[in-house]
């Protein structure tokens, strides 16, 4: 019954966690970045918002499903598993390279806009 309990509680956190961290980073982007009417009919084009939303979720998405790995005594560690450990740092890293625009030219083909320093 504890363990459930637990398990509840976790899981709402992580999600308000996840809201919280998402209305943020969607309302600092309105500050440095002014927002215009929307229109559903025109091409895509990169903007501050939908790059800090990009790269917020896919840290979200990777560090959760490190977390929720299940390794040892169970399966093999995460490390054991090679394939899916370097997936994963290589995820991470693409996130860490847009997000200080460490390799420009995957930040360019991943349309990822360059963030002002201030």
């Amino acid at each position: 019954m504890l363990m459930s309990v637990c398990f509840l509680c976790i899981s709402r956190a992580k999600f308000a966690l996840h809201i919280v961290t998402l209305v943020y980073i969607t309302n600092l982007s309105h500050v440095f970045e002014e927002r215009g009417p929307i229109d559903l009919e025109a091409k895509f084009e990169p903007n501050l918002l939908n790059t800090a939303i990009y790269l917020l979720g896919l840290s979200q998405q990777v560090s959760t499903f490190a977390i929720n790995f299940q390794g040892r005594p169970f399966r093999e560690g995460i490390r054991e598993n090679s394939a899916l450990y370097w997936g994963l740092v290589g995820a991470e890293a693409v996130a860490f390279s847009g997000a200080t625009d460490f390799m420009p030219d995957l930040n360019r083909w991943l349309q990822i806009v360059e963030m002002a320093d201030s």
